[in-house]
């Protein structure tokens, strides 16, 4: 590590929103240079000579595993630090400098959002804005979700923290993973193989599990049949876990009770999609884990490693790219 071998460390950072933070880290690691950059397609223009040993990198909504190659092919890059929970724009395979990653880190903002937004589809709010923007006086029914279940379709850093949320407000917790290893919080956990007759039992179903070839477009028209037609489909995994075609479908003839989606096929969402203008369909925008405070929390992170790092430690959470899944875990 060069700071440890008394050269200068040479930080880049990739992010267009830096300049806030980047005077935090001129402090807090003074022999450090610092460089910043706004996008990655500006990287093989300036990486030549800058040279730089760390770099810090924010995903960007187009970023794509070709704007991150010059990044695992550059000599002098030592440790790349990737600022967001997916990894799927990181190309899989061997070499390159060391890759940590902040996984977890918007766990428990996503499962705030994932239980929220399926007690506000169960609390009918979506409806009730609809008859307050007609000014409309009518009750409309609701159940509690105590007693109910909530099915939790991958349970890393979100699913566990969803689970323990759901328990909390007294739901029955069945999960899939997989491994049938016992995970706090889960009354029931499965595989994948008891995917259709565990959809069957869930009032709610949150997906938040790894794209996989097993798991691209795991919720299809099959899936959908399964479930109740109450119940509620969550969606802050990726938008290949869905068949959307199929939940079109499904959501027009009211097969299950609705979606709440942040995560799409294709982003930004075409305004061509029928899902704009489904009443039974929440859409956000790839929001789940835009907390006020989530990119000073990121650049936190990134410091406590950069101690390690200058301390001859490696960082925390570094990333096995032979095996890495993508995901929003």
């Amino acid at each position: 590590m060069d700071a440890i071998q008394g050269k200068t460390l040479r930080i880049l950072v990739v992010h267009d929103e830096a300049g806030p933070y980047l005077g935090s880290l001129i402090r807090r690691f003074p022999t450090a240079e610092f460089h910043s950059i706004e996008k990655h397609s500006m990287l093989p223009a300036v990486l030549p000579d800058l040279k730089p040993t760390v770099v810090l990198s924010f995903k960007e909504v187009e970023t794509v595993p070709d704007d991150m190659a010059p990044l695992l092919e550059a000599p002098s890059i030592q440790w790349l630090h990737v600022a967001s929970v997916g990894t799927e724009h990181i190309p899989s395979g061997k070499g390159g400098p060391l890759i940590s990653h902040v996984a977890g880190i918007g766990a428990p903002a996503m499962a705030e959002y994932a239980v929220g937004a399926l007690l506000a589809a169960n609390l009918r709010l979506p409806d009730y804005f609809r008859q307050q923007a007609r000014r409309e006086w009518k009750i409309l029914p609701w159940r509690s979700v105590r007693g109910r279940t909530i099915l939790v379709i991958g349970l890393g850093w979100i699913g566990k923290e969803i689970a323990q949320t759901a328990k909390a407000l007294g739901m029955r917790v069945i999960g899939i993973r997989s491994t049938r290893q016992p995970v706090a919080n889960v009354d029931d956990v499965r595989t994948l193989e008891h995917l259709n007759d565990s959809l069957r039992e869930a009032d709610f179903v949150s997906l938040q599990i790894p794209v996989t070839p097993q798991t691209t477009r795991l919720i299809d028209k099959a899936a959908l049949a399964a479930m109740k037609p109450q119940a509620w489909l969550v969606n802050v995994g990726r938008g290949a876990l869905v068949d959307e075609d199929a939940l079109v479908e499904a959501l027009r003839a009211g097969r299950i009770a609705g979606a709440v989606l942040d995560v799409f096929s294709e982003e930004p969402l075409p305004a061509s999609s029928p899902l704009w203008d489904m009443g039974n369909c929440i859409i956000t925008p790839h929001s789940s884990g835009w907390t006020l405070d989530w990119q000073a929390g990121a650049y936190e992170e990134f410091a406590v490693n950069l101690e390690r790092w200058m301390s001859g430690q490696p960082p925390l959470r570094v990333l096995d790219r032979q095996h890495r899944s993508a995901s929003r875990q």
